[in-house]
C-alpha cells in the first residue's frame, strides 16, 4: 500500500473497540538499504500501526518463512505456465522480487483497537 499509516488508520476507523487487525508484510534487515524498493526501505508496521492509535501490537517473523517464500519463488520459476495466468503472474513477481528477498524478512503482525 502505498499509504502505510493511512491504510492502518482506516483499519482502526473501521474496527470495533477490541477489534484485532491482523496483517503480514515485510521488514528491511537494514533499514535504509538502498538495494531495496524504495517502498520496503523502513518500514515498520509497529511503528506505522502504533502511530494510528493502536496498542497491544506484536510483531513475530521467523527465518522458514523468508525461506518458503524465496522457494516458492524459485519453484514457480521452473515451471512452464502455459495458459495459467496465475502461475505467470507469480512468476513475474519472483522475477521482479527475488533478487532482493534476502534483504527482507516477512512478519505477522496483531495490533488492537482500544
Amino acid at each position: 500500500m502505498p499509504d502505510g499509516l493511512a491504510a492502518a488508520r482506516q483499519a482502526l476507523r473501521i474496527l470495533k473497540p477490541g477489534g484485532r487487525l491482523v496483517l503480514t508484510g515485510w521488514h528491511p534487515h537494514t533499514p535504509g538499504d538502498e538495494r531495496l524498493p524504495a517502498r520496503h526501505r523502513h518500514t515498520d508496521w509497529r511503528r506505522v500501526l502504533c502511530a494510528a492509535g493502536f496498542t497491544g501490537l506484536h510483531c513475530a517473523g521467523a527465518p522458514a518463512w523468508d525461506a518458503a517464500y524465496q522457494g516458492i519463488y524459485r519453484t514457480a520459476l521452473t515451471l512452464h505456465a502455459q495458459l495459467d495466468t496465475a502461475l505467470a503472474g507469480l512468476q513475474g513477481e519472483a522475477r521482479r522480487r527475488l533478487s532482493t528477498a534476502h534483504l527482507l524478512h516477512r512478519v505477522a503482525v496483531t495490533a488492537v483497537r482500544s
